[in-house]
């Protein structure tokens, strides 16, 4: 129903008015001959004044549908203005020095993005942008590891919980473009929590999961091709077929006591042989 409307739009309104106006022109030859030919006037006793009447009216029906159709074909390009306006504001508060706008034009692509599909790849790019920005340090003057940025953090939620829809969407886009992956290639996603999140076929090449928290978290197939894993915490998290790990760096990770990492199918990028979770440390749960 929606692309027969949005075919329908596409032709301009000169068209519409033309059809407008052959078919209450053939309706009305049509009437003209009928009375014409027949009795029928004289019998009802009408006269060519109601005949036209008919016509005239007929003819204002169809100007009427021409009018609506019009009306509302501007008032979707109008829509479609604003949308594009409310986009274009958001994605520029993304570049904002303060974090409050920054954070604010998040919210905003977000509403755009679970209500206007055709946008929702323009703005998952953005978040992916947004992700890999760098940081200039990641230590605080105290020694320790510096989160992640609250606008990184807050993008890296949208796409962990991306809805099914949204998910066909990018399978869509990936046949017109079949390169095309969300990419988080260096990210910066230190101490995030992310326990229970979906990050299945992401790149996450080289990305920094330092004390992050990835616990039953879903990573199959993902690509942790040189990820720092310091300190992550894999309990029971799904590493099924995971892509570019060695088994040096997973042993940097660690992961609560009887709750070791699924990593079926996860292969060393260096050995070639069966990952295993033997050498990672190992901690006792709060």
């Amino acid at each position: 129903m929606a692309r027969i409307k949005k075919i329908l739009l596409l032709i301009s309104p000169f068209c519409w008015g033309l059809f407008a106006l052959v078919l209450v022109a053939g309706f009305g030859g049509y009437l003209l001959y009928f009375v014409h030919h027949s009795q029928f006037m004289l019998e009802n006793g009408l006269q060519w004044r109601d005949v036209f009447f008919v016509i005239f009216g007929a003819i204002g029906i169809g100007l009427a549908v021409w009018r609506s159709m019009v009306a509302g074909q501007q008032i979707e390009i109008a829509e479609r203005g604003l949308i594009q306006d409310r986009y274009q504001s958001a994605a520029n508060m993304l570049g904002s020095n303060s974090m409050a706008t920054r954070m604010g034009g998040v919210d905003a692509l977000e509403s755009i993005a679970n209500k206007h599909d055709n946008y929702y790849i323009r703005i998952i790019n953005l978040f992916a942008a947004v992700i890999r920005q760098p940081v200039e340090s990641v230590v605080t003057s105290s020694g320790d590891i510096k989160p992640s940025p609250d606008d990184v953090r807050k993008a890296m939620v949208f796409i962990v919980k991306r809805t099914d829809r949204q998910k066909a969407i990018e399978r869509k886009h990936k046949k017109k473009v079949p390169h095309w992956h969300i990419d988080l290639r260096g990210a910066y996603l230190a101490c995030m929590i992310l326990t229970g999140s979906n990050l299945s076929e992401l790149e996450l090449i080289e990305a920094d999961l330092t004390y992050a928290r990835l616990m039953d978290a879903n990573l199959t197939e993902v690509n942790l091709r040189d990820a720092i894993l310091k300190n992550t915490n894999l309990s029971n998290a799904n590493l099924a077929n995971a892509r570019g790990i060695k088994q040096t760096q997973l042993n940097e990770a660690c992961y609560y006591k009887g709750y070791p990492p699924n990593l079926k199918g996860a292969m060393c990028a260096k050995h070639k042989k069966q990952l295993n979770y033997d050498d990672m440390r190992v901690i006792e749960p709060k």
